[in-house]
């Protein structure tokens, strides 16, 4: 399987071993790949590399020479600061730990998207068609069927990340879905998406009133007209947007 030659690839990995494994195996597909070992020197790293995909281990040291003080949440920590510099970056996570899906989520419903979680041990194709995926800025939540199967669903780990007052909402809010009609569907879409009113109004090529008409019935069908105090609604509306797309992929997979 040969890659886009033109990828360029941050191998974030403690381990030596897997890590030159990967290295030549990416290398030999086509990748230019660089390395680093914590927290420390990814940072150190892109200095002078610009990477298109980070594939990282979650459980890693925040320095080189601290290779016996494992830190749980590094590997989450380095993704979001790649994320501030690179907004465009593929993240591959690579973990032998089968309990870290809460985290990866939790990244997703902050608005990260391209991301996936695999498993080491995995085969290297699925590797190889990870890095494609994120790299050629498709966007979604890809989690390893091994991580599934042992903890939950993405689209249950992503409502357990609610609180229980949102996931109330939310949970009634994605009943009411079905309801909308295809126009106010797109101005969901939209607005879900964070756009704002005029934007989506830009991009559906409607006017800032008929963009307005729709998020009056979309408030309505959802169940959203008077949410509890203290709750934003177009935060609420991001949710569950993310929330939707997470449901309608556990139902293809289910379907396929």
């Amino acid at each position: 399987m040969l890659m886009d030659a033109s990828l360029k690839v941050l191998l974030i990995e403690d381990d030596w071993t897997v890590r030159s494994a990967v290295h030549q195996y990416l290398s030999g597909r086509g990748l230019e790949v660089a390395e680093a070992d914590s927290l420390e020197s990814s940072l150190q790293v892109i200095e002078g590399f610009t990477p298109d995909v980070a594939v990282i281990d979650i459980v890693l040291p925040e320095k080189s020479d601290q290779r016996a003080d494992f830190q749980q949440h590094v590997g989450i920590e380095i993704a979001r600061r790649l994320r501030q510099q690179f907004p465009r970056i593929g993240i591959v996570f690579l973990s032998a730990f089968i309990d870290r899906g809460p985290e990866v989520v939790q990244m997703f419903m902050e608005g990260h998207e391209q991301i996936t979680y695999l498993l080491k041990g995995c085969k290297p194709q699925e590797l190889l068609r990870s890095i494609q995926r994120v790299g050629s800025g498709s966007s979604g939540l890809e989690i390893a069927a091994g991580v599934q199967s042992h903890r939950k669903t993405p689209f249950d780990l992503a409502l357990n990340q609610l609180s229980p007052l949102e996931r109330d909402v939310i949970t009634l809010a994605l009943e009411g879905l079905s309801e909308l009609s295809e126009p106010e569907r797109k101005v969901f879409d939209a607005i879900g998406g964070c756009l704002s009113r005029q934007q989506a109004a830009e991009t559906l090529c409607l006017s800032p009133k008929t963009v307005s008409s729709h998020m009056e019935m979309i408030y309505d069908r959802l169940h959203l007209r008077q949410v509890p105090a203290g709750m934003n609604t177009l935060a609420l509306l991001a949710k569950l947007h993310l929330l939707h797309r997470l449901q309608m992929d556990q139902e293809n997979n289910g379907a396929a």
